[in-house]
This record gives C-alpha cells, sequence and structure tokens, in this order.
C-alpha cells in the first residue's frame, strides 16, 4: 500500500474530522504503511495532505478549526455536514 492509499484508508477508518498526527498514529497502529527508518514521518504524512488539496483530489478536505487544520474523507460526509462549512480550494487561506 502507498502512502498515499494508508492515508485514505485511514480517514475512512475514522470517519470524521481528524489530523495528520491521528492519521500517523492510526497508520502505524493499523500497519497500514512503513515508514522505516524515516526521521519525520509526521511531516510526510502531513505534506500528503498538502498533495491532496493542490492535485485537486476531492476526497480530502481541509477545514480549519479553532486555528488548527483538520482534514476530513468526502466520501460519507458530503451527507452528513453542510458543504458551506469546509474551506474550498477557490477560498481557502494560504498556510505556506
Amino acid at each position: 500500500m502507498t502512502l498515499k492509499e494508508a492515508v485514505i484508508k485511514s480517514l475512512e477508518d475514522v470517519g470524521g474530522l481528524t489530523n495528520y498526527s491521528e492519521v500517523l498514529n492510526h497508520i502505524v497502529a493499523q500497519k497500514y504503511f512503513d515508514f522505516g527508518a524515516a526521521k519525520t514521518p509526521d511531516l510526510t504524512v502531513s505534506a500528503s495532505f498538502g498533495d491532496f488539496i493542490r492535485n485537486g483530489d476531492t476526497r480530502v478536505k481541509r477545514r480549519n478549526y479553532k486555528q488548527n487544520t483538520s482534514w476530513q474523507l468526502m466520501i460519507r460526509a458530503i451527507s452528513v455536514l453542510s458543504c458551506d462549512c469546509f474551506v474550498d480550494n477557490d477560498d481557502r487561506q494560504n498556510f505556506d
């Protein structure tokens, strides 16, 4: 399984808003991806979220919540949450 597949699978498992550190912990606990001797797997997972957004992958959305950025898989979330609560690519703030 690739890292991006592991991220998507973890978001499916979580089923709600989460952050990169929770996703990392879930990936490691479920052994979805082996980071080997990586020094910064947390930053790697965080960067993969940015890749989803930059590449226009609509399965993952960024949501600002109390000054923190949370992520959510959009497969089930559309029916659960109102879309106007998400930060769209066009309206998002630049955090880089």
